[in-house]
């Protein structure tokens, strides 16, 4: 896939800049009605769906030290506001590796504390975050505690639909060919119950790592 082009870099940052201040302050009213929140890289071009079919390359460099500032400044200053409510809450970066454009802030506080706990699988041998890797960002990301998790993409029993709903039946050949090489390409499966109580099968795939970010 053709990858587009950035432009403007300077232009950029300044909309980054502009996406942290209007982040930093917690909806407090929205927090208490949905009891959880979250804040992705709401900057474009990064936060657009390409309609060209060319592929909008990730942030790097200081682009990317920006956007990761950006979530290490969101996140303490939602956690000096979740600090005066006094009561429990859960907050963390998530930290895609290498996929970093789909990276976030989420926070979460009553009957939703526990909700995204389960969000992403913990390998059984977990690897080690290493700050240095992210350059000038190290000091501040070493401030940080951080789990590892692993960034996956799914597929699903019911991904392949029944031959009726296709096009035709090479349609249907076709699309079992794929879906059939495709879950032999996946790194672990999970059960999970379907329509009827019937035992279905999930397909993961390993992308690279989410980092839990705390402090």
């Amino acid at each position: 896939m053709k990858k587009r082009k950035i432009r403007g870099h300077r232009r950029r940052w300044k909309k980054i800049d502009n996406w942290v201040e209007a982040c930093k302050q917690l909806d407090m009213d929205y927090l208490q009605e949905r009891q959880r929140d979250y804040v992705k890289m709401w900057v474009s071009p990064w936060s657009n769906i390409s309609v060209t079919g060319s592929e909008i390359p990730a942030p790097r460099a200081k682009t990317r030290a920006k956007f990761l500032q950006g979530l290490i400044t969101i996140h303490d200053a939602w956690k000096q506001q979740l600090d005066a409510l006094g009561q429990p809450y859960y907050l963390r970066i998530w930290l895609y590796e290498p996929r970093f454009d789909r990276s976030q802030v989420v926070c979460a506080i009553g009957d939703f504390l526990h909700f995204y706990e389960q969000t992403f699988y913990a390998p059984e041998q977990p690897a080690t975050f290493h700050p240095a890797n992210w350059g000038k960002m190290e000091s501040a990301l070493s401030q940080f505690s951080w789990e590892c998790r692993l960034d996956e993409d799914t597929l699903l029993d019911d991904d392949l639909m029944e031959p009726e709903y296709y096009g035709s039946a090479k349609d249907y050949e076709a699309e079992k060919r794929w879906f059939e090489a495709m879950i032999g390409r996946a790194h672990r499966t999970d059960s999970y119950s379907g329509a009827g109580g019937k035992t279905k099968t999930s397909y993961a795939f390993k992308q690279g790592y989410v980092w839990l970010g705390s402090k």
